[in-house]
């Protein structure tokens, strides 16, 4: 019979990447709840946490890629029409 695994917020993070501070982060806005807290008051997670940890680590990651996209878009857009417009309307005063 396979004994449950049971994690700190320290060795979460280290099992999947994502910082301790993170993990309680996650908990403080609900998206990890720990399974229950030790003696001494550490929060405890399982397995069914690391897997959810991993997600939501993902899901930042793929939404810090879309918002990179989105600013350099913005940037392009803004040197390739409103740099110009600005300049334009300066010489015309």
């Amino acid at each position: 019979m396979e004994e449950k695994k049971i994690y700190t917020a320290g060795e979460l993070g280290r099992l999947t990447g994502v910082s301790a501070r993170t993990i309680r982060f996650y908990d403080k806005k609900a998206l990890l709840k720990p399974v229950g807290y030790s003696d001494s008051g550490y929060r405890l997670y399982n397995q069914e946490s690391s897997r959810l940890a991993e997600e939501h680590r993902a899901s930042f990651k793929e939404y810090e890629q879309k918002l990179k996209r989105e600013w350099e878009d913005y940037a392009a857009w803004e040197a390739e029409i409103i740099t110009p417009l600005y300049r334009c309307f300066a010489q015309s005063k």
